[in-house]
């Protein structure tokens, strides 16, 4: 973890694996994901495709952080200055590898 701000640790590219497993426990029966996502296996394979990429972005063009180093909780902060989400920070932060396992499911499927 790389540094505290009011009592938050801010996460670093090596901690993009725990707060994936975080976040897709945490929506894994949220309204939304299950809406986009209906299918138990496919949603399995896809959450930390997708949150990996949800996190990469801002931990590339804004800041992300923890409650503690246990990961109880993961905040996200995009800057208002990076907020144009270009197709360029898209593909850098992992859009094609979310949209390839996409695909691919569906074609099993």
């Amino acid at each position: 973890m790389a540094s505290a701000l009011d009592g938050l640790i801010e996460l670093s590219k090596s901690d993009i694996g725990l707060a994936v497993d975080l976040l897709t426990r945490a929506f894994w029966d949220d309204p939304l994901c299950v809406h986009f996502f209906p299918n138990k296996e496919e949603r399995k394979k896809l959450l930390p495709v997708f949150f990996k990429f949800r996190l990469k972005q801002p931990l590339q063009y804004g800041e992300v952080y923890a409650t503690s180093s246990r990961l109880e909780g993961v905040a996200i902060w995009q800057h208002s200055n990076t907020v144009d989400s270009t197709l360029w920070k898209h593909l850098r932060a992992g859009g094609l590898g979310f949209l390839g396992r996409w695909a691919e499911i569906q074609s099993i499927g």
